[in-house]
């Protein structure tokens, strides 16, 4: 929870709402924006999502097949990023050149 419900009120009876004061409905929204400016970093070209990528992208840049990919993300073998409460994975364009220069994929 990103913030401590006060007091919850009754509209109707299938109607509640939350009362919260100002700081934590402030809070509540620093925390949300940092979330999504992490998932939606831009980059200085303006690419769409920036330094962030996806698997097809990484198997393109390492000619590698989604199973191969998914067999080292599980492993721990490429960096990766997979945020809270999804099931999407994500990766960092730089992370994963990097990761070509140091290591061949087996």
């Amino acid at each position: 929870m990103l913030f401590k419900i006060n007091k919850m009120k009754k509209l109707n009876k299938n109607v509640e709402v939350i009362v919260a004061n100002a700081n934590d409905i402030k809070d509540c929204f620093e925390i949300l924006n940092e979330k999504i400016d992490r998932l939606f970093i831009k980059s200085q070209n303006n690419e769409p999502h920036g330094d962030i990528i996806f698997m097809n992208d990484v198997c393109k840049m390492t000619d590698a097949k989604r199973a191969t990919i998914y067999s080292l993300v599980h492993y721990n073998k490429i960096p990766f990023v997979k945020p809270e409460g999804t099931k999407k994975l994500m990766f960092s364009r730089k992370a994963i050149e990097g990761w070509l220069l140091n290591r061949n994929i087996e």
